[in-house]
């Protein structure tokens, strides 16, 4: 994502922050490491809904075809909408791996 960001290439920066939407789809896993680290239940679930919610956005940047199958018009990302993107991947990144550092010491 950081060389597509230097490159320009805004919509590819969209879809390679994919893989880091999949790693944080695994609930499961993220729910326990969140709750054992403080988090709520309510504060997990808005944390998890908002992260399900931005996949869902950036899809919209990727994919042709809705979920119906039906076309869809093709959303050309600015800077803006790259950037948002990355850093909102690069921050639940650090996120995840701060608070799993915080339990194995």
């Amino acid at each position: 994502m950081e060389n597509n960001i230097i490159k320009g290439e805004w919509n590819e920066v969209i879809e390679n922050s994919r893989a880091v939407w999949e790693l944080l789809r695994n609930q499961e896993e993220i729910e326990d490491l969140l709750i054992r680290d403080g988090y709520s239940e309510q504060a997990f679930e808005n944390l998890n809904k908002s992260i399900k919610e931005l996949f869902n956005f950036s899809s919209k940047f990727h994919h042709k075809e809705d979920r119906g199958k039906r076309i869809m018009p093709e959303i050309k990302a600015s800077k803006e909408d790259a950037y948002l993107i990355y850093s909102l991947s690069m921050n639940l990144v650090n996120l995840i791996s701060k608070k799993f550092q915080r339990l194995q010491s």
